[in-house]
């Protein structure tokens, strides 16, 4: 039986990967990688090695602060029209080599990742081994000016970045798929600022220094976006009971009241003597009760209960509530 080929990068994506070292030497490579994991050899994936060994192949990281802004390069290339491209994935796009689906023109990519902490490069197999130079030096000397810019999270590079007020669908839903990468629950890829959304943003604010705690899409929130890391909840948070919670937020505290309205009504439940025990209770009511007429004393007494439960039960849940933002890190 013939022995499997190991697996090799190929030569041209080498090269990419070396001028791109060569240009932003103090670039984050956290995202690069070249060989599938078990998720990629489940589905058809060009990271995944062909029959020949060879993976055509590369995710280098997206570090627009680190000098290596992957949308500024994927554009570069674009622009060279590189006879190597089979296609690019960036920013939530993807972008077709002379072979394919609207040559060398953004697309909508509809993919579960959006590519915003790297970019993807796959190169055809008959340039798979070209090492001709990549033409991308224009795109690091653009680079550094606007390297903390956010315009390529959302929309096509330009020469200033704007966020669309209110944001568009697309804008969400990117910063949707963005937030779960990193950890955190915003709801479905709806494209709309639902509670979830805007929770996970609110939290992604609080976990990252300089951000103005709000619920918000701005300049400064896609920059910060764009090259975070996974989220790191810290257990003493996460873990949190109501107790320790409550004294740092005030709707996490149980207040008087509930306390009263638990006590009334367990002495409603446990005791035969209920209408004698509330008798001044039924004293201060018996104007209103004289107004409406000969109501019996123990339905004042059952309402007064029963306002009190639901007193109860509000303070609870919202205490509950609370807890959990702070457990989420919507709160602080």
């Amino acid at each position: 039986m013939a022995k499997k080929p190991v697996s090799r990068a190929v030569a041209s994506l080498n090269v990419l990967l070396a001028q791109v070292n060569k240009l932003a030497p103090n670039r984050s490579k956290a995202a690069d990688g070249w060989i599938g994991d078990a998720k990629h050899m489940a589905r058809h994936s060009d990271h995944n090695p062909e029959p020949d060994g060879t993976v055509d192949a590369r995710d280098i990281t997206n570090d627009p602060s680190g000098g290596c802004d992957m949308r500024r390069v994927c554009d570069a290339i674009a622009a060279s029209k590189d006879k190597r491209i089979s296609y690019m994935i960036c920013n939530g796009q993807i972008m077709s080599g002379r072979t394919g689906p609207k040559p060398w023109v953004w697309r909508k990519y509809t993919g579960a990742n959006g590519h915003y902490h790297h970019g993807h490069i796959s190169v055809l197999d008959e340039g798979q081994d070209d090492t001709t130079p990549w033409k991308i030096d224009a795109a690091f000397k653009k680079a550094a000016p606007v390297a903390a810019k956010p315009a390529a999270l959302m929309q096509p590079v330009g020469p200033v970045p704007v966020v669309p007020d209110p944001p568009t669908k697309e804008t969400i839903q990117a910063v949707q798929n963005r937030l779960r990468e990193l950890g955190y629950n915003p709801g479905d890829s709806d494209g709309k600022m639902g509670p979830l959304t805007r929770g996970s943003i609110l939290s992604f604010k609080n976990d990252t220094d300089g951000l103005t705690p709000t619920d918000t899409i701005d300049e400064a929130f896609l920059t910060a976006l764009a090259t975070a890391s996974p989220r790191k909840m810290a257990p003493e948070r996460a873990n949190a009971t109501v107790a320790e919670v409550a004294g740092k937020i005030p709707e996490a505290r149980v207040h008087w009241w509930t306390r009263l309205g638990a006590g009334v009504g367990g002495v409603g439940a446990g005791s035969v003597g209920l209408l004698d025990q509330a008798t001044p209770a039924v004293g201060y009511l018996s104007p209103i009760r004289d107004f409406l007429g000969d109501v019996p004393g123990w339905v004042w007494v059952c309402a007064f209960v029963g306002v009190c439960a639901v007193l109860y039960i509000g303070s609870q849940y919202g205490a509950r509530k609370a807890t959990e933002a702070f457990q989420n890190g919507e709160r602080r």
